[in-house]
């Protein structure tokens, strides 16, 4: 009877993983010629035209490309910083900010072709959000050895360490409204009411949170690097698991950025060229049929069916459902 009831409890469980797949779904995808080999990290477009990529080998340069015709055509990399890049956010077409490894920051106010340094901190900075055009947060920290959260109420000109976590590096983070922040990162996602000065931990034992997104100030998502997707749907107070980590059987997925056009409608996407979509707010997870081996580390929806996808060398993709 052990046994059997043992057999019993793996299928049921083999079951619940398999029902967070609904099948297989093939995209239209078009390779774009980004004019580089080097790791790609982040996508950005600030309207239908006019979009940034960035990424570069970490110990060597920060590169960075512009599109002005939808991601169809791209320009010849320049070299903005002495190591990667990982994340950006444009206030408009021509003004934002890039920031990376060594904490590396650097300001544009001409679309990126000239850069002016911004003086921050020396760890990494794994993703910037703002709020408006003057508060903005930055998750920072590099690998399992613990990290800052950084703020500035002066549209980038000047950073301050807000809080640092000597276990948890950050990685993923979203201003959502006058005072409330949410970061996420190794294990933890912790949020601030008071505009980033002080933070709770708002869920722990997690997986190691990659990137957050949120749609609107209520509903957001993060996916996590052994493969687990979480929702919350009341401004980060609260996270539920939309779809599992990996566990003892079944495929291994390992998710590292993510993009929602609306509360229902999103793309996941990781190592090994994996994919993974719901129309339905993460109830139903279908995998996309692979259609590269690289690793996929920055997506940009352009509508519920379309998007771009960037990663491993030097990989840039148009995709249509």
């Amino acid at each position: 009877m052990l046994r059997l009831s043992a057999y019993i409890s793996v299928a049921v469980m083999l079951l619940g993983i398999a029902s967070c797949h609904k099948g297989e779904i093939a995209l239209h995808t078009q390779r774009i010629d980004a004019h580089t080999t080097y790791d790609l990290n982040d996508v950005k477009f600030v309207n239908d035209s006019v979009g940034y990529i960035c990424g570069g080998p970490r110990y060597a340069s920060g590169i960075f490309i512009r599109t002005l015709d939808g991601g169809h055509t791209w320009s010849v990399p320049d070299s903005v910083m002495t190591s990667t890049l990982y994340t950006m956010h444009f206030f408009s077409a021509g003004e934002g900010f890039v920031g990376g490894f060594y904490g590396h920051a650097t300001y544009t106010a001409d679309s990126g072709h000239t850069f002016s340094d911004v003086s921050f901190s020396s760890i990494a900075i794994n993703q910037l959000s703002f709020y408006g055009r003057q508060r903005g947060v930055a998750a920072c920290g590099w690998g399992y050895k613990g990290g800052p959260i950084y703020n500035t109420t002066d549209g980038g000109a000047t950073w301050q360490q807000e809080y640092f976590d000597s276990l948890h590096t950050f990685i993923g983070c979203a201003y959502l409204d006058d005072s409330t922040v949410v970061v996420c990162g190794y294990g933890t996602v912790v949020r601030s009411t008071d505009g980033g000065h002080t933070y709770r931990v708002v869920k722990e034992n997690g997986d190691f949170y990659q990137n957050m997104k949120f749609v609107n100030s209520i509903t957001g998502y993060a996916v996590g690097y052994q493969g687990e997707i979480i929702k919350s749907t009341d401004a980060g107070k609260s996270w539920r698991i939309v779809k599992g980590g990996n566990g003892l059987f079944g495929k291994v997925d390992h998710l590292m950025g993510l993009d929602f056009i609306d509360e229902n409608n999103g793309y996941a996407v990781g190592e090994s060229g994996l994919m993974v979509h719901t129309a339905d707010g993460g109830l139903n997870w279908q995998t996309v049929k692979p259609f590269t081996g690289e690793r996929l580390r920055g997506i940009h929806m352009f509508s519920a069916t379309s998007g771009i996808v960037v990663g491993g060398g030097g990989s840039v993709y148009l995709f249509q459902q």
